[in-house]
Order: structure tokens, then C-alpha cells, then sequence
């Protein structure tokens, strides 16, 4: 038997936006009723992102 530990990949989209499952709506208070236009809350980063830049968790690709 082996006990090698299995390695969990996740998806996420190329550029953040509501799509991505961990996208969620913004504290009104921190941002003001346009909070939807400006960034996305990334709860697996712990931060705001602005909306439709480029996903903290994608690789970079080099050409």
C-alpha cells in the first residue's frame, strides 16, 4: 500500500469576476454602493481584487 498524499488542483478562472466560486459581494461600508463595479472580494485571498484583472491564483505564463 501507498500512502502518498493525493494533490488537490483547483480551477480558477483566467480573470476575476463573480464566475469564481470564491467571489463574494464586499462590505457596503468599505467600498460604498458601487461595490459591485470596482472590485470582486476574493475569499481565499482575504482581500479585494479589482474586477476583471487577472486572478491572484493563476500561474503566469512566460512566453
Amino acid at each position: 500500500m501507498s500512502d502518498k498524499k493525493k494533490k488537490i488542483t483547483e480551477e480558477y478562472p483566467q480573470y476575476c469576476d463573480y464566475s469564481c466560486p470564491h467571489s463574494a459581494f464586499s462590505d457596503p461600508c468599505a467600498v460604498g454602493a458601487c461595490r459591485r463595479d470596482v472590485g470582486v472580494w476574493c475569499s481565499k485571498a482575504q482581500r479585494l481584487h479589482s474586477k476583471h484583472a487577472r486572478c491572484l491564483f493563476r500561474p503566469v505564463r512566460s512566453v
